[in-house]
């Protein structure tokens, strides 16, 4: 006995309370054991014991300097279990949340405190949030009902097809904006089919039509138009992105667009701002045939004023103008044009006409020659006395 009382002695002497609480422990002494174990800063030591031994051989205060100093040195969870093995269930709940152990806390609720189990639910989420356990935390947020939570977590760890079954949920209102942000993923993803779904449960079908056109899927472009949109909601959003089309010189495709939604006459106006005549008079022939005769005389008319002449000379002749394709050449001293022109559509007479003004134009002995080489003698003799040549009619006799 002697010797261990020495021992007992030498291991507090040294400073090993541990060692010493063991001793006690072992002589059976627990007071004596817990005691030492708190003074060494051995707090889960001294719980064990009580948890072996039971919490009925000792007084509450030696109990409650345990759970304290279990708090203290940051051992919630072991304060928790402490607190739980006393059947203290407020201060083990408490315990267990200090120490973010929430399955114990959980655990606890649903036995002790049902009333507290959503809250600590959202509370589990939130720190595994913080944690980024993201996954984790969203089924503990749909657990808690905060589906704003966990659609969130579920999209920020883009799990997207949870996300979109929470949001299935919420109601219509509250669930347009989430539904877009997965729209918009699935489109960047390029799975579009996917992208139009949720563009038309967000109540955006324009998105998914612009989703569409944007990558000439014209024909899925308009079966969500038609099958969302009415004709008014159609007409303005195609017009609108048509004319985006047309600024950036994408006109075939702000083309579709137009006729789509049976905008002919925006979609010829814009050839005709972008002097696309064959385009523009293609569309005329297809949708406004009744003006085609007038659409070629006013593209001749500005071609001859642009100075363009052998393209105002084809669409006065679609007009069947040739008289006036003969004048613009007349009057732009383009002779051989006019003559042709005259004897291709106006016959001999025509031609001969034409070349007597030209020979006007010449005047004296030139006009006659000019009469002559079109086997106009008789007009080039009378020319020719008329302006004085008269020895050039003589000649021509």
């Amino acid at each position: 006995d002697s010797l261990k009382a020495s021992h007992y002695q030498w291991l507090m002497e040294t400073g090993q309370e541990e060692h010493a609480g063991a001793f006690k422990e072992k002589e059976g002494d627990f007071m004596g054991a817990l005691s030492l174990y708190l003074k060494g800063g051995l707090p889960g030591r001294a719980a064990a014991v009580v948890s072996r031994v039971g919490s009925g051989t000792f007084d509450r205060g030696m109990l409650d300097q345990i759970a304290a100093s279990l708090t203290k040195v940051g051992m919630h969870e072991r304060a928790g279990e402490f607190f739980e093995n006393l059947s203290r269930f407020t201060d083990a709940r408490d315990s267990y949340r200090r120490g973010s152990a929430f399955r114990r806390a959980v655990e606890l609720a649903r036995r002790e405190f049902p009333g507290d189990v959503v809250r600590l639910e959202e509370e589990w989420g939130d720190w595994l949030v913080g944690q980024r356990q993201l996954d984790a935390a969203v089924n503990h947020f749909v657990e808690a009902g905060q589906s704003i939570k966990a659609i969130n977590a579920a999209m920020e760890c883009r799990q997207w097809q949870k996300a979109a079954g929470i949001v299935e949920a919420l109601n219509p209102q509250d669930a347009g904006p989430f539904y877009k942000r997965i729209a918009r993923h699935y489109e960047n993803a390029r799975s579009f089919e996917d992208a139009e779904k949720y563009y038309v449960r967000a109540r955006l079908p324009g998105d998914a039509v612009e989703m569409y056109t944007r990558v000439d899927k014209w024909e899925a472009a308009h079966k969500v138009a038609v099958g969302h949109m009415t004709e008014q909601e159609a007409t303005l959003l195609y017009t609108k992105r048509a004319r985006e089309l047309e600024s950036q010189n994408k006109l075939k495709e702000a083309e579709k667009m137009y006729l789509t939604v049976k905008e002919h006459d925006l979609a010829i106006n814009m050839y005709k701002k972008n002097r696309k005549y064959d385009q523009m008079i293609r569309l005329v022939s297809t949708y406004r045939k009744d003006l085609l005769t007038e659409t070629h005389l006013h593209l001749a008319q500005q071609l001859e004023q642009d100075q363009n002449y052998k393209e105002a000379e084809k669409h006065f002749l679609e007009a069947k103008d040739w008289k006036s394709v003969v004048n613009m050449f007349r009057t732009n001293e383009l002779w051989d044009d006019a003559i042709r022109v005259a004897r291709a559509h106006g016959g001999a007479s025509a031609s001969k006409q034409v070349a007597y003004a030209w020979a006007v134009t010449l005047g004296g002995e030139a006009g006659a020659q000019l009469l002559s080489k079109f086997g106009l003698v008789e007009q080039a003799i009378d020319y020719a006395m008329e302006s004085g040549a008269f020895m050039h009619a003589f000649e021509l006799t």
